[in-house]
């Protein structure tokens, strides 16, 4: 979440586990359009969930929803086995940048090891160019005021 003040807020910790007093969890519990595949396997895991989870809240930012959101149960079997790819091929991703699809790549590592770490992707080409908190200040105002006049133009053409 992000606030009127840019200010990003963390959310729902429904799942969340406290890893500095363990080396690994190996429950499957969590969202099922964003658990990672050895989650999804009842692996060992650690803190890389997070970041595939990263790349999934990512991709649905970008698209709009989850992969394979009409099912769960698929969406787990698939992710799973096969992961989520990302490419320019789809109707959805022809537009987006080199960086936002190498930065989705190297959160969506089937392999937990391959995945980059939050200190590597912080150095990401895809965040190091992210706006500041003085852009996402100025655009806040414009993106409020968007959703207010959508608003009263709706109710104002239903009258």
């Amino acid at each position: 979440m992000i606030n009127s003040k840019a200010e990003v807020k963390l959310i729902d910790f429904g799942f969340a586990i406290d890893l500095t007093l363990l080396q690994a969890d190996i429950h499957m519990c969590g969202s099922p359009f964003w658990m990672s595949p050895e989650q999804i396997q009842e692996k060992p895991h650690g803190v890389s969930v997070d970041i595939w989870s990263l790349g999934i809240m990512t991709l649905e930012m970008m698209r709009g929803s989850v992969p394979r959101r009409r099912s769960k149960i698929k969406s787990m079997f698939l992710a799973a086995t096969i992961g989520v790819t990302v490419s320019r091929d789809k109707k959805y991703s022809a537009h987006w940048s080199n960086e936002l699809i190498s930065f989705l790549t190297a959160c969506l590592q089937m392999e937990p090891r391959q995945r980059s770490t939050a200190s590597q992707l912080l150095q990401h080409p895809f965040i190091v160019a992210a706006a500041t908190k003085q852009e996402m200040l100025d655009l806040l105002p414009l993106l409020f005021m968007s959703s207010s006049i959508g608003k009263y133009c709706s109710n104002s053409s239903t009258q």
